[in-house]
């Protein structure tokens, strides 16, 4: 086998193995992500007890914001009052 047969032989074996490894890679990748992952329920769910519970929640009766917003280098205070009529 000639040199160039050489280069050829071992530049498809090290791309072989380049494509293999990246499969493996994302392949555990997925799984790990698939083996985790939760539906938006149960989300909500986990969120609604972090925040005190449902009848925590239902007891709120208005929602004071207050933040800035950054555009372009200015600085824009907002405040966003939102009232509930339950």
């Amino acid at each position: 086998m000639n040199t160039f047969g050489v280069l050829l032989k071992n530049y498809l074996k090290n791309l072989k193995m380049k494509l293999i490894k990246t499969l493996m890679i994302g392949a555990t990748a997925f799984l790990a992500t698939a083996a985790q992952s939760q539906t938006v329920d149960e989300v909500i769910s986990k969120h609604v007890e972090a925040i005190g519970g449902k009848e925590k929640l239902s007891q709120v009766k208005s929602v004071y914001i207050e933040g800035t917003a950054n555009v372009m280098g200015n600085d824009n205070p907002d405040i966003w009052v939102y009232a509930f009529c339950l």
